[in-house]
Protein backbone atom coordinates (compact mmCIF):
# COMPACT_ATOMS: atom_id res chain seq x y z
CA UNK A 1 0.00 0.00 0.00
CA UNK A 2 2.91 2.53 0.81
CA UNK A 3 3.96 1.93 -2.66
CA UNK A 4 1.06 1.94 -4.63
CA UNK A 5 0.44 5.63 -2.71
CA UNK A 6 3.95 6.79 -3.71
CA UNK A 7 3.72 5.34 -7.02
CA UNK A 8 0.74 7.24 -7.58
CA UNK A 9 2.00 10.40 -6.17
CA UNK A 10 5.04 10.22 -8.24
CA UNK A 11 3.15 9.40 -11.67
CA UNK A 12 0.99 12.46 -10.82
CA UNK A 13 4.20 14.38 -10.09
CA UNK A 14 5.97 13.24 -13.24
CA UNK A 15 3.31 13.51 -15.96
CA UNK A 16 2.15 17.00 -14.74
CA UNK A 17 5.82 18.71 -14.02
CA UNK A 18 8.85 18.40 -16.25
CA UNK A 19 11.45 19.84 -13.89
CA UNK A 20 11.83 20.87 -10.35
CA UNK A 21 8.49 22.77 -9.32
CA UNK A 22 6.30 23.64 -6.32
CA UNK A 23 2.77 22.29 -6.11
CA UNK A 24 0.17 22.11 -3.91
CA UNK A 25 -1.20 18.78 -3.91
CA UNK A 26 -4.05 16.80 -2.07
CA UNK A 27 -3.21 13.49 -0.78
CA UNK A 28 -5.17 10.75 -2.36
CA UNK A 29 -7.07 8.26 0.64
CA UNK A 30 -6.33 5.03 0.69
CA UNK A 31 -8.43 3.14 2.68
CA UNK A 32 -7.42 1.62 5.88
CA UNK A 33 -7.95 -2.53 4.57
CA UNK A 34 -7.50 -4.26 7.89
CA UNK A 35 -11.30 -4.70 9.16
CA UNK A 36 -10.49 -4.81 12.70
CA UNK A 37 -9.46 -2.19 15.26
CA UNK A 38 -5.82 -3.80 15.93
CA UNK A 39 -2.96 -4.07 13.40
CA UNK A 40 0.45 -5.95 14.16
CA UNK A 41 3.71 -4.69 13.88
CA UNK A 42 4.63 -6.59 9.96
CA UNK A 43 1.34 -5.07 8.55
CA UNK A 44 2.48 -1.49 10.19
CA UNK A 45 5.43 -1.63 8.25
CA UNK A 46 3.43 -3.06 4.70
CA UNK A 47 1.20 -0.44 5.32
CA UNK A 48 1.80 2.48 7.58
CA UNK A 49 -0.25 4.95 5.72
CA UNK A 50 -4.05 5.60 4.86
CA UNK A 51 -4.00 9.88 4.63
CA UNK A 52 -7.48 9.77 5.82
CA UNK A 53 -6.07 13.57 6.22
CA UNK A 54 -9.48 15.69 5.83
CA UNK A 55 -9.44 17.40 1.77
CA UNK A 56 -8.96 21.21 3.21
CA UNK A 57 -5.16 20.08 3.83
CA UNK A 58 -2.82 20.84 1.28
CA UNK A 59 0.98 19.56 1.05
CA UNK A 60 3.04 21.40 -0.57
CA UNK A 61 5.08 19.19 -2.72
CA UNK A 62 8.60 19.70 -4.65
CA UNK A 63 10.20 17.82 -7.14
CA UNK A 64 13.54 17.61 -8.16
CA UNK A 65 15.81 15.15 -11.04
CA UNK A 66 18.69 14.46 -10.04
CA UNK A 67 21.74 12.24 -11.65
CA UNK A 68 21.65 8.71 -9.95
CA UNK A 69 25.29 8.17 -8.73
CA UNK A 70 25.90 4.83 -9.87
CA UNK A 71 24.55 5.18 -13.72
CA UNK A 72 24.87 8.49 -15.15
CA UNK A 73 22.29 7.88 -18.03
CA UNK A 74 19.70 7.49 -15.25
CA UNK A 75 18.09 10.12 -13.05
CA UNK A 76 16.38 10.01 -10.07
CA UNK A 77 12.84 11.55 -8.89
CA UNK A 78 13.54 13.60 -5.50
CA UNK A 79 10.00 14.47 -3.80
CA UNK A 80 9.96 16.59 -0.75
CA UNK A 81 5.97 16.79 1.25
CA UNK A 82 5.52 19.44 3.47
CA UNK A 83 2.69 19.79 5.74
CA UNK A 84 2.71 22.86 8.19
CA UNK A 85 6.12 21.66 10.03
CA UNK A 86 5.71 18.42 9.04
CA UNK A 87 7.74 16.53 6.53
CA UNK A 88 8.25 13.49 4.03
CA UNK A 89 11.14 12.83 1.54
CA UNK A 90 10.24 10.11 -1.06
CA UNK A 91 13.14 8.78 -3.59
CA UNK A 92 12.24 6.99 -6.87
CA UNK A 93 8.86 5.86 -5.51
CA UNK A 94 10.21 5.07 -2.06
CA UNK A 95 9.52 6.77 1.26
CA UNK A 96 13.32 7.74 2.55
CA UNK A 97 12.27 9.59 5.56
CA UNK A 98 9.64 11.26 7.56
CA UNK A 99 8.79 13.91 10.33
CA UNK A 100 5.42 14.05 11.88
CA UNK A 101 4.88 16.85 14.79
CA UNK A 102 1.47 17.73 13.21
CA UNK A 103 -1.91 15.88 15.06
CA UNK A 104 -3.74 16.22 11.80
CA UNK A 105 -1.71 13.44 9.53
CA UNK A 106 -3.03 10.32 10.57
CA UNK A 107 -1.42 7.19 10.11
CA UNK A 108 -2.82 3.64 10.27
CA UNK A 109 -5.77 2.93 12.38
CA UNK A 110 -5.24 6.57 12.88
CA UNK A 111 -2.10 6.96 14.77
CA UNK A 112 -1.38 10.33 14.98
CA UNK A 113 0.55 12.84 17.27
CA UNK A 114 -1.18 13.67 20.55
CA UNK A 115 -2.53 10.31 20.81
CA UNK A 116 -2.42 9.17 24.14
CA UNK A 117 0.39 6.40 24.50
CA UNK A 118 -2.45 3.62 26.37
CA UNK A 119 -4.52 4.10 23.39
CA UNK A 120 -1.16 3.28 20.59
CA UNK A 121 -0.42 0.49 22.65
CA UNK A 122 -4.35 -1.16 22.13
CA UNK A 123 -4.05 -0.89 18.53
CA UNK A 124 -1.16 -3.23 18.03
CA UNK A 125 -1.31 -6.83 18.74
CA UNK A 126 1.92 -8.54 20.62
CA UNK A 127 3.52 -5.39 20.71
CA UNK A 128 6.73 -6.24 22.67
CA UNK A 129 10.48 -6.13 22.37
CA UNK A 130 11.62 -8.10 19.52
CA UNK A 131 14.87 -8.14 18.19
CA UNK A 132 14.12 -9.86 14.16
CA UNK A 133 11.48 -8.99 11.82
CA UNK A 134 9.68 -6.95 12.55
CA UNK A 135 11.62 -4.88 15.07
CA UNK A 136 10.28 -3.50 18.14
CA UNK A 137 11.64 -1.71 20.78
CA UNK A 138 10.03 -0.22 23.90
CA UNK A 139 11.52 2.65 25.98
CA UNK A 140 9.48 4.84 28.06
CA UNK A 141 10.03 7.65 26.53
CA UNK A 142 9.77 5.92 22.95
CA UNK A 143 8.55 3.19 20.75
CA UNK A 144 10.60 1.81 17.33
CA UNK A 145 8.98 -0.35 14.82
CA UNK A 146 11.23 -1.58 11.70
CA UNK A 147 11.44 -4.58 9.38
CA UNK A 148 14.74 -5.67 10.47
CA UNK A 149 17.84 -5.51 13.47
CA UNK A 150 19.51 -3.37 11.00
CA UNK A 151 17.03 -0.71 11.77
CA UNK A 152 16.12 -0.35 8.02
CA UNK A 153 12.52 1.12 7.36
CA UNK A 154 11.95 2.15 10.97
CA UNK A 155 9.19 4.07 12.24
CA UNK A 156 10.00 5.93 15.82
CA UNK A 157 7.43 7.24 18.17
CA UNK A 158 8.01 10.09 20.77
CA UNK A 159 6.34 10.30 23.46
CA UNK A 160 6.23 13.09 26.58
CA UNK A 161 3.74 12.98 29.21
CA UNK A 162 2.52 9.54 27.84
CA UNK A 163 1.43 11.27 24.62
CA UNK A 164 2.79 10.90 21.45
CA UNK A 165 4.86 14.07 20.29
CA UNK A 166 6.54 12.91 17.08
CA UNK A 167 6.72 10.20 14.66
CA UNK A 168 9.86 9.74 12.69
CA UNK A 169 10.27 7.49 9.80
CA UNK A 170 13.83 6.40 8.76
CA UNK A 171 14.45 4.19 5.42
CA UNK A 172 17.52 3.53 3.26
CA UNK A 173 18.48 4.94 0.03
CA UNK A 174 21.19 4.39 -1.99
Amino acid sequence: MKKTFLSILSSILLFSCSGPSEISYDPIIIPDTTNNYSITPEDFIKYPFTFSVMSDKKWDVTQKIEANKHEKNINDTVITMRFKESLIHIHNHDLVDGYIVNNEISLAKNIHVGMAKDSFFLIFNHLENHKDAPFVEINPELVKIGCCSEQNDMWTFHFDADTIYQIDYNGYVD
